[in-house]
């Protein structure tokens, strides 16, 4: 499993599914909608359950529904308490500890709690043929020779003990390969059915139609469940030039640019697009964004630029928080509006940081962001190569790129 892509594809697909699900976004709070169509628009071949699939986007889609996690990423633009109640961390970010909710159960009543919980992250982690250094379970203690005696259960606590502090363990944490699952689910370390899963979230498998098409309801005995989520979703995997079977519900989500007629009883929610990243902005290369102004400017041209791609509903259905630096300065002055979105005239070239994935959409949007007629700004576009660790350290500390984009 590459765990760095499952990293990346779990923001995209995490983010619209737990806010339309689960926080109703742009629903009357106080309608229940009995029945949601979602369209995944993917030549994907066949959905699964199986633990192994889940970092696959299509089955991501599935999978957050039909399986707990200790935290998830929530309609406030940040990671929030699931199963878990809460979480805590010493001052070294060594031990952290999550206190498990009361009362959770999976489909088949098996009891959710720090110990059955550790029990489940144990087998996934094990079942790593390798972890990368780049996934935070590589710094836990015993993560080197995969014992992982890092991990405890005290009363209702469960608890994380690191050799080193762990970079991304929340973000990792609300992946489903990290949540709860069950025994009943393996077979000598295999899963058992990809059709099946004995679920531990807020959704159960109502009838598997065929491999792109799964009807899931949901679990009214869930006590996390909010009660304007719908009692019926309806998750099908179209084709670009698929034809719309509208099913009488009236609220679809679609995963990406689908640009057929809607019938006009329908409305249409555009999910979260495939843009979705983060821009690591340097203080230290150029010094163009060690002016906070700059940094402000660039987040709302971006987010403009954002809706003129497509037609997103608000803010929320994306990730802006991602706009950071190393030395975490002047992030809470991002988010206020500012009625002077020009530059200050600090640097005539930008060099952006890009891997070979970064897509063109990605970089015309981020152009557009940067390019003023006032000072004119030159925006060049560099590859790093991942793979070389020494240029690796330097890029981290920002001492090459004026922006590097990650994801």
């Amino acid at each position: 499993m590459n765990v760095t892509n499952f990293f990346l594809i779990s923001f995209l697909v995490l983010t619209l599914i737990f806010i339309c699900l689960f926080s109703g976004m742009k629903m009357q709070q106080s309608k229940i909608f009995n029945h949601l169509d979602v369209y995944y628009i993917s030549e994907h071949k066949k959905l699964s359950t199986s633990v192994f699939d889940s970092d696959i986007d299509a089955n991501l889609g599935i999978m957050e529904q039909l399986v707990g996690t200790l935290v998830k990423y929530g309609n406030h633009g940040k990671y929030e308490p699931y199963l878990a109640k809460s979480w805590s961390s010493s001052n070294n970010n060594l031990i952290w500890k999550f206190k498990i909710k009361n009362n959770l159960f999976a489909q088949n009543n098996e009891k959710i709690d720090a110990e059955s919980f550790k029990v489940s992250i144990l087998r996934q982690l094990k079942m790593l043929s390798s972890i990368s250094n780049e996934n935070p379970f590589s710094c836990l203690k015993g993560g080197a020779n995969h014992t992982f005696e890092g991990i405890e259960s005290l009363d209702n606590d469960l608890i994380f003990t690191f050799d080193r502090p762990p970079n991304g363990l929340i973000q990792f944490l609300a992946q489903p390969y990290y949540g709860y699952y069950s025994d009943i689910d393996y077979e000598n370390e295999k899963w058992k059915d990809p059709r099946k899963i004995n679920s531990s979230g807020p959704y159960e498998i109502l009838r598997w139609i065929n491999d792109k098409h799964v009807v899931l309801a949901k679990r009214n005995n869930w006590p996390l469940n909010i009660f304007n989520s719908p009692e019926v979703v309806d998750f099908e995997v179209l084709s670009e030039n698929a034809n719309i079977r509208y099913k009488g519900s009236e609220e679809i989500i679609f995963w990406k640019k689908f640009d057929n007629q809607l019938e006009k009883t329908h409305r249409k929610i555009v999910s979260t697009p495939d843009y979705l990243f983060s821009l690591a902005l340097s203080p230290k290369a150029s010094r163009f964004f060690d002016s906070i102004h700059n940094r402000r400017v660039l987040k709302q041209r971006f987010v403009r630029e954002i809706h003129a791609e497509n037609d997103l509903l608000d803010e929320s259905s994306f990730f802006v928080k991602g706009f950071y630096d190393n030395s975490n300065a002047g992030l809470s002055k991002l988010v206020s509006q500012i009625d002077d979105d020009r530059y200050e005239k600090t640097k005539e070239v930008l060099t952006v940081g890009i891997s070979n994935t970064t897509s063109d959409l990605v970089k015309r949007i981020l152009t557009k962001s940067i390019t003023q007629a006032l000072f004119p700004i030159q925006v060049i576009f560099k590859e790093f190569e991942k793979a070389d660790t020494q240029l690796n350290f330097k890029i981290k500390n920002n001492d090459i790129f004026d922006i590097r984009i990650i994801g």
